[in-house]
């Protein structure tokens, strides 16, 4: 799953909304974020995400690009 290649290895049963929220927590750095659910089910997905462990060169990566992307648009 093209998802799952922000996360270490052996978490590819995760869904796309557990990864990304996994890794909103590392762009940039966050202690916490709020979200709001009708439905337990996907608080609990959610919730699981939290302990995801992020593969944290992409997310390097990702800000290096981001930052470069940001410099070249403002110059």
């Amino acid at each position: 799953m093209a998802h799952t290649r922000h996360l270490r290895p052996g978490q590819e049963t995760t869904t796309p909304l557990q990864t990304a929220f996994a890794v909103a927590y590392h762009l940039p750095r966050l202690a916490a974020v709020a979200v709001g659910a009708d439905q337990p089910g996907h608080l609990a997905e959610l919730v699981a995400a939290a302990g995801l462990d992020i593969d944290l060169v992409r997310v390097a990566a990702y800000r290096t690009l981001r930052t470069q992307r940001k410099a070249t648009v403002t110059t």
